[in-house]
């Protein structure tokens, strides 16, 4: 057992799908098959962090455009 880990932010993802590559697309993968073994984790603890940070990233991108369209 393996996961994908991101280089870029520290984020792992178990399956990294194309729908997520959007949000992680400046991520470089890499498999590092010791990780799980070292530091093992429940999958629904990994699937809710990939959720919570696409709805961070999301929110944040609706608060940088509210921040630059609202008029002055």
């Amino acid at each position: 057992m393996g996961e994908w880990y991101s280089s870029s932010c520290g984020r792992r993802e178990a399956n990294p799908s194309p729908s997520k590559s959007r949000n992680t697309k400046h991520a470089v993968y890499t498999w590092n098959p010791s990780f799980s073994q070292e530091t093992p984790h429940k999958p629904v603890v990994a699937i809710m962090h990939i959720k919570l940070s696409i709805n961070l990233h999301i929110f944040s991108k609706k608060m940088i455009r509210f921040t630059f369209d609202r008029p002055h």
